[in-house]
């Protein structure tokens, strides 16, 4: 796997862990600051997948493209 893969897991877990914690805090005790931060940790996460999804892509396109000018 690539760097990318590897950063971007890292950065998923480090996101997601969190996210999970405050939602079952939120569940348990009804906390609207638990439900604020659990739903932040996780816009975050898709941040980083969709992030990801975009350098990925993207990096193909400019590959094809850099292929047709050789």
């Amino acid at each position: 796997m690539s760097l990318l893969y590897w950063v971007a897991l890292v950065l998923l877990v480090l996101m997601l862990v969190p996210a999970l914690v405050f939602l079952v805090l939120y569940v348990a005790t009804r906390e609207p600051v638990a439900k604020a931060r659990g739903l932040m940790f996780w816009r975050f996460a898709w941040l980083v997948v969709l992030g990801t999804a975009n350098i990925i892509i993207f990096g193909r396109v400019f590959d094809a493209v850099a292929a047709l000018f050789q």
